[in-house]
């Protein structure tokens, strides 16, 4: 009896032995899954992310030629200023989504910087509500904008508040009905030290089961129903950048109802670190963009003999035309389409300045840079590098070789 009891407890101790283990490797495997899954839902945002960045990329060049262009006409053809504002906003609307694209891959990274202004946030939003004339004259929309008190000093980051009014005007616009009505009201709150944004449509609403998801990153939920087109990106960047501010976003919604964003924001210079502050900025609104003043003398140009000497490094056919026709009236205007082709030109001819991409086969700006600031011969010409880029440290990056990086921010 005594062996037999020993065999009993010696299989009790093994069976106990069995679960535990057994339980530990479930359990080890339900954790692996979930990191599994974890890890493929960040791959894939990761990849939605970097095809959007790509796409921008892309894009960012022809809408310069675009633009430019747009520029050019205005000079030789005058008179036509309604159409020229409709081709212009439309192609700096297309120029707020890419560079928004880019915004938010700063956000997800943890790259995004504040650089705030003392502005008037009021005249400012009536700014930004320009810039949606034709969609309120497609859809009748009725828009209605009361601030407290009408001239409203404040610190904040013009471009980031900006792409935040963008957001939430766009879509109180695009998901309202013909005919409805969107109010923007801005209050100063003295006790809170902080400005109140509200921006109200009368649309179809959110559902309740919606809202919580609302500032989720891809997320489309069914405001497809509109046959509206978006990147499912807006509304979490808008609460990324709103945050930024030291501030906070909620939404209330009612089913047939309408709609209400509220934004709370610090107006106050002390809410934010002095690194953050750029007193260097002017007070006011963003500034308006203006027909350039065209005098005789810039249409018949400098003499030859007399012009600067300029080094365009691109290969874009395209751009390098459209470069060309722009800048030869004031400068004698050679070109190259990588920095190799550059490099041999420089040793050929007199060169003020060099405008070059980044991004270009056989020698890259970066390499061409090396090798020009390594040479006594040629160190001392000044090189701007010009990408779609806006990354900082793709900014920062051609400075430690003694030349300055240009990113361009093609908003109005």
């Amino acid at each position: 009896m005594g062996l037999d009891a020993l065999y009993l407890w010696l299989g009790g101790i093994v069976w106990i032995t069995i679960l535990v283990v057994g339980n530990r490797m479930r359990l080890r495997d339900a954790l692996r899954i979930k990191e599994l899954e974890k890890a493929k839902a960040d791959e894939l945002n990761h990849s939605k992310l970097q095809f959007f960045t790509n796409i921008t990329h892309e894009l960012l060049t022809p809408l310069t030629i675009i633009s430019a262009t747009m520029d050019e006409l205005k000079m030789k053809s005058p008179g036509h200023g309604e159409l020229y504002q409709t081709m212009t906003q439309n192609i700096n609307r297309l120029i707020r989504l890419l560079q928004q694209i880019l915004e938010f891959r700063k956000a997800e990274t943890g790259n995004l910087q504040l650089k705030v202004a003392k502005g008037d946030l009021a005249a400012f939003t009536r700014n930004s509500m320009e810039n949606f004339r034709p969609l309120i004259k497609k859809k009748q929309l009725h828009f209605s904008l009361i601030a407290h008190p009408e001239i409203l000093p404040a610190y904040f980051d013009f471009d980031k508040m900006d792409k935040i009014l963008y957001n939430l005007l766009s879509n109180a616009a695009k998901y309202n009905e013909e005919g409805g009505t969107i109010w923007i009201e801005l209050i100063r709150n003295e006790e809170k030290k902080v400005v109140i944004l509200s921006v109200k449509d009368n649309g179809k609403g959110i559902d309740k089961e919606a809202l919580s998801t609302l500032f989720t990153r891809f997320y489309e939920g069914d405001h497809r129903r509109f046959k509206t087109i978006g990147t499912g990106i807006g509304l979490s960047l808008t609460r990324d950048l709103v945050q930024l501010h030291n501030g906070t976003i909620t939404v209330k919604s009612e089913p047939e109802k309408g709609t209400t964003f509220r934004v709370e924001i610090p107006y106050s210079r002390q809410a934010y670190r002095e690194e953050q502050i750029d007193d260097t900025l002017v007070f006011g609104t963003l500034p308006v963009e203006t027909e350039p003043e065209i005098t005789g003398e810039a249409l018949e140009g400098s003499e030859e003999n007399e012009k600067s000497s300029l080094l365009i490094l691109e290969d874009n056919e395209e751009l390098i035309e459209l470069m060309v026709k722009l800048l030869n009236r004031e400068y004698r205007v050679y070109t190259a389409e990588n920095g190799k082709e550059g490099l041999r030109i420089i040793r050929e001819q007199e060169i003020d300045l060099v405008v070059s991409d980044v991004m270009m086969p056989v020698m890259d700006g970066n390499q061409f840079c090396r090798e020009l600031k390594a040479s006594f011969d040629t160190c001392h010409i000044p090189v701007i590098l010009l990408t779609a880029k806006t990354g900082k440290k793709t900014a920062l990056k051609p400075t430690s070789q003694v030349q300055t990086a240009i990113s361009p921010n093609l908003s109005a």
